[in-house]
């Protein structure tokens, strides 16, 4: 009995849908947003001392019409 209850909770563990975003939830859609207006803003200042930027004050509305990658990086 116990195998028996085992190998149902395996099967069931590998059935699609069970954990993450479903295709009806909000977000769930891998296409970027229509509208840009949905985007985030923000504005930060270069602080890069080898920057050529260095000291500038920018955001997303300077890159329009580029491919932005953000990478969140953490040390510890």
């Amino acid at each position: 009995m116990k195998w028996a209850a085992s190998m149902l909770f395996l099967i069931a563990c590998g059935q699609p849908g069970g954990v993450g975003p479903q295709s009806d939830a909000p977000g769930a859609s891998d296409a970027p947003p229509s509208d840009p207006s949905m985007l985030p803003t923000w504005r930060l200042e270069d602080v890069q001392p080898d920057s050529p930027r260095l000291g500038e004050v920018y955001g997303v509305d300077t890159f329009a019409g580029k491919i932005i990658v953000v990478s969140l990086l953490e040390g510890f």
